[in-house]
C-alpha cells in the first residue's frame, strides 16, 4: 500500500473538497482519501492504480496538482510492488478495460489475459 500527499491549486471550499474526494474515491485500488482545501492524502494499492491516474482524476475536476510527496509502504518498491526480492523482474502492470482485466504478454502487447 502506497500513500501520497498531493498539493492541489484552485480549490476554494467545501464544494471543491467534495469533488476531489468523490473523484479519487471512485478509482479502483484507492483505499483511503482525506481531502482538504489545497491538499489530498491518498492511500492506494499500487498494483491497481498509480500516481498519474490519481493526478489525472483531480485534473479532470478542474484543479492543478502542483506537488506530491509519495511514500512506499515497508517492503514495497516502485519497480517491485509487494516487496519482491531485489534483482527480480518487475511485475507486469494490470490494465483495466471495459472488456475485463488484461495484462501485457511477454512481447509487450496487451493481448494476454490473466
Amino acid at each position: 500500500m502506497d500513500q501520497v500527499q498531493l498539493a492541489i491549486a484552485g480549490m476554494t471550499g467545501d464544494t471543491c473538497v467534495n469533488k476531489v474526494t468523490s473523484a479519487l474515491s471512485e478509482i479502483n485500488g484507492v483505499d483511503n482519501v482525506d481531502v482538504s482545501v489545497g491538499s489530498a492524502a491518498v492511500a492506494f494499492d499500487n498494483t491497481w492504480v498509480n500516481l498519474p491516474t490519481l493526478v489525472a482524476a483531480i485534473e479532470r475536476q478542474g484543479y492543478n496538482v502542483v506537488g506530491n510527496s509519495k511514500e512506499a509502504a515497508a517492503g514495497d518498491s516502485p519497480d517491485r510492488p509487494g516487496g519482491a526480492a531485489p534483482g527480480a523482474p518487475p511485475e507486469p502492470h494490470r490494465v483495466d478495460t471495459p472488456k475485463g482485466r488484461r495484462v501485457p504478454t511477454p512481447g509487450g502487447d496487451l493481448s494476454g489475459t490473466p
